[in-house]
């Protein structure tokens, strides 16, 4: 960020750019810091410089400047300053949302201190199993291996940079080994320990992906794992997309039957995830896709949804919200009595 000093003898804050240029010429400098005594007046969204841009008047000195009075600046940075809006997570604390979103790139935020105080598909699908699955969750987590297969696809096909530095290959061929356990002893976790097995063949599904004519032509231009955040029926909620294209999301699913897609979407509760990450990213129903690749063939399926699929995920999220609200916040039951009835016929 570069700092833009007021001398003393200034009526006006001068920036050495022309005023074609400003937007361009700021971002590059990572925003502006407008000092004027001891007081800072900060510059860094895209938003606020153009705000500012707005107002700026060319030199008459020449062309290679612009400025804007001391009244106006103040004004305007007052203004942005109120226009950033401000979201409340679950324990109370409250973040700047643009700030927010930028520090769930951080997973270990995403998931650790955002993944208890804020909602999530996975958060929904826990309540609406039971309100104990939910508190469970927070606190303590279990992959099973087709998560765990699932996370490294992920990361190969989505977030290359991440492979060396994160995953460990042992190698051995089972996870019985004693060679394989002392690493996992070594890490502190299994999750992202692999056998050479495991590894092998999520880098054959990966690769089958990658080389997929289809896939390429949709990804192109695309950003991966892009997050989210905002209040969906009055609670905060996260979401990361794994794809987001020009004009639609889609989220990566691994499969060992992809002609089962079909069922397991519904068995999984993926209308959930749909419903929000729609609301969350601003988007149609009509746009959102799920990439599927078979683990067994390599094969990729590409399905898109109908609005009954969005309107059965909004039923269960307000449901699971319901859930929620009478064990967690109004807290009128307690979860140890909660029990499941039912007739047997």
């Amino acid at each position: 960020m570069i700092d833009v000093i007021k001398n003393p003898n200034w009526k006006h804050i001068t920036f050495k750019t022309p005023k074609i240029n400003f937007l361009d010429w700021a971002i590059k400098q990572g925003g502006i810091n407008i000092i004027i005594d001891d007081n800072n007046y900060e510059f860094k969204t895209q938003q606020e410089l153009e705000a500012l841009r707005l107002n700026l008047v060319p030199s008459m000195k020449g062309p290679d400047s612009c400025f804007v009075p001391i009244a106006e600046m103040k004004s305007i940075y007052t203004k942005s300053k109120e226009r950033m809006e401000k979201i409340q997570l679950l324990n109370g604390k409250v973040w700047n949302k643009e700030e927010l979103i930028k520090k769930m790139y951080d997973d270990s935020f995403y998931y650790g201190e955002l993944g208890k105080y804020a909602l999530s598909s996975s958060a929904i699908k826990s309540l609406l199993d039971s309100p104990k699955s939910y508190a469970r969750s927070l606190n303590f987590h279990s992959d099973s291996s087709a998560f765990k297969t699932g996370r490294l696809i992920h990361l190969a096909a989505l977030e290359p940079e991440k492979l060396e530095t994160l995953c460990h290959v042992v190698e051995v061929q089972s996870a019985v080994t004693k060679k394989y356990k002392e690493k996992v002893a070594e890490v502190g976790s299994a999750q992202f320990v692999y056998t050479r097995k495991e590894y092998d063949r999520a880098m054959y599904t990966v690769d089958a992906l990658l080389q997929n004519d289809i896939w390429q032509q949709y990804t192109r231009g695309a950003k991966f794992e892009v997050p989210a955040f905002d209040i969906l029926n009055g609670f905060p909620f996260r979401a990361k997309a794994d794809v987001l294209g020009f004009d639609y999301i889609a989220d990566l699913k691994t499969t060992a039957d992809l002609k089962g897609f079909e069922w397991a979407s519904k068995r999984y509760g993926y209308d959930v995830q749909v419903y929000i990450y729609c609301n969350l990213f601003k988007i149609d129903y009509k746009d959102f896709k799920f990439f599927v690749i078979d683990k067994k063939s390599g094969d990729l399926g590409i399905w898109d949804v109908e609005e009954s699929f969005y309107n059965s995920g909004k039923d269960k999220v307000e449901y699971g919200l319901r859930i929620f609200q009478k064990y967690f916040v109004d807290q009128t039951e307690e979860i140890n009595e909660y029990v499941i009835q039912g007739t047997l016929s």
